[in-house]
């Protein structure tokens, strides 16, 4: 069984914060994890203790309610006192069947869980197997018996040659996850914190919230191809169509697996952007937000007794290896990505048309639609890797604009902004200065976003 929530020492802290694991959250990890080692049930197994430690002891991210040990506790002396010790094997039962009975309708109903599914082509690839399944069980007697037995046996099957150790390290997240997005009921608390330990502790095959899973995913499977139908009639499923809104929005399972596709149709024009092929350089003005963003990143550290430049090497290094645990990346997302969302959007779709029309002629097809894709879903309508790409392309012109400095200033055909210096863009002297000259350059838009930044100041 894979060990899971082992964190390096010198790596960041998975609570997203300016340290080291070693410097910030090992030390109550490690309290807790002695804590619930010594709790005295046979059945918290290392691995289980290693999860339930993370979960009470990784620092809460913004939003998260981090449950107490008092809490957890309550569930375990629960789920202890109905399966671990009770002596009667039907009432054990009838708390087995309780639990998922529970965990069932926790997936289907309660909004942080209703994501826990399958993709849409695997839980359509499992449709189109156990209908052949039922197919061809249609003579046999007691047909209903013998279905049932073979479906049980086919989603077992399936589990064993489709799940791979990803996806259930996916499902171990997402329920340590789940315990910490709000406050719980303890008979929630209690489910969870089981799904948890079945994750942790059991095989795909052997766990039954695996098995509640494909069910649920099934379900959501079937409800999204009947809406496809009525709207689109494709005529191959593995060939989703561009379909309305409001269908993708309410089948979140569709909207996993448009967005992953639309990841994958974009890559190639990923590539050449990160490679410098498309040499992809927008003006500052467009991530300006981002810019105030790195300064006050780098105040905090500078706080903290951490000197860090936003022209220097290593400053320069980290935005062009930025992770997603990160607290940078995190503070661009939340607050500058807002801020400069409508002109960033607007020009990246005027700069990558532009290349279309001119350096791109020449580029293979295959690499004028991908970049022609990625202008094309740049739009309000943002899927979840959508909002992944938006970043990374955000983040990559951010530090664009940084490695080109007074460069990144002028206005697309000039080639310098007269009187304004780089290292004075981030004062409120100098945005009123770069505000004049976008108005006196015509780009109204943007120089009311520069002087909505220096507002901000």
């Amino acid at each position: 069984m894979t060990k899971y929530f082992i964190f390096e020492g010198e790596e960041n802290c998975p609570c997203g914060r300016l340290k080291t694991y070693n410097e910030c959250c090992r030390g109550r990890v490690d309290l807790y994890f002695d804590f619930w080692n010594k709790k005295g049930f046979s059945w918290l197994t290392p691995e289980f203790c290693r999860a339930l430690a993370a979960v009470c002891g990784i620092a809460p991210r913004k939003g998260e309610i981090v449950p107490t040990a008092p809490k957890i506790y309550e569930a375990l002396c629960r789920i202890n006192d109905g399966l671990y010790n009770n002596k009667n094997p039907d009432e054990r039962s009838l708390f087995v069947n309780g639990l998922f009975e529970k965990f069932m309708e926790l997936i289907n109903k309660k909004d942080l869980l209703k994501e826990i599914r399958l993709g849409f082509s695997r839980a359509v690839n499992l449709i189109e197997r156990l209908d052949e399944l039922l197919e061809n069980n249609k003579g046999e007697k007691d047909h209903r018996k013998v279905q049932s037995e073979a479906i049980k046996k086919a989603l077992k099957d399936w589990l064993d040659e489709e799940i791979v150790e990803e996806d259930n390290e996916d499902m171990v997240w997402e329920f340590f996850g789940a315990l910490r997005a709000e406050e719980h009921t303890l008979e929630e608390r209690e489910v969870l914190v089981y799904a948890l330990k079945c994750f942790v502790d059991k095989e795909p095959s052997e766990n039954p919230c695996w098995e509640a899973v494909l069910k649920a995913s099934i379900s959501d499977a079937i409800s999204a191809l009947e809406d496809i139908e009525e709207y689109c009639e494709p005529e191959d499923v593995d060939e989703v169509p561009i379909l309305e809104k409001e269908v993708v929005e309410r089948h979140p399972m569709l909207r996993r697996e448009l967005s992953e596709r639309a990841f994958s149709m974009a890559a190639p024009a990923l590539d050449i952007i990160l490679n410098g092929r498309l040499q992809f350089e927008l003006p500052a003005y467009a991530v300006l937000g981002g810019l105030k963003a790195c300064k006050d990143y780098l105040l905090e550290l500078f706080a903290i007794g951490k000197y860090a430049d936003i022209n220097g090497q290593e400053f320069k290094k980290k935005l062009k290896e930025l992770s997603l645990e990160d607290e940078l990346y995190q503070a661009l997302q939340e607050k500058a990505w807002n801020t400069d969302y409508e002109i960033f959007l607007k020009t990246v779709s005027e700069y990558l048309e532009n290349w279309l029309q001119g350096e791109g002629k020449g580029e293979p097809g295959y690499i004028r639609s991908a970049v022609d894709f990625l202008r094309s879903c740049l739009s309000d309508f943002i899927l979840d890797n959508t909002a992944s790409l938006y970043m990374m392309v955000y983040i990559f012109s951010i530090y664009s604009v940084v490695m080109r400095k007074e460069a990144s200033l002028p206005v697309r055909g000039d080639k310098e902004a007269h009187g304004i210096r780089w290292d004075e863009i981030l004062t409120v002297e100098g945005m009123e200065e770069y505000s004049r000259y976008l108005e006196e350059k015509k780009q109204l838009a943007a120089a009311a976003h520069v002087r909505r930044v220096s507002k901000a100041l």
